[in-house]
């Protein structure tokens, strides 16, 4: 009944990776920057004194 096999953990293992695939090819999509290196910088820089804020309180 519930008997795993070598060959039948290689299907699944092809069965995965034809998965990853046909995903890849349909739906990849490049990641497309919107904004500026200095403006997540800035975003990063407010983030990290508002958590020393939040530390000392």
């Amino acid at each position: 009944m519930g008997r795993v096999t070598k060959r039948h953990r290689a299907k699944e293992f092809l069965d995965i990776h034809h998965y990853i695939n046909v995903h890849n090819k349909k739906l990849a999509k490049p990641f497309v920057w919107v904004k500026s290196a200095e403006s997540i910088i800035a975003s990063v820089q407010r983030a990290k004194e508002s958590l020393k804020n939040n530390v000392r309180n």
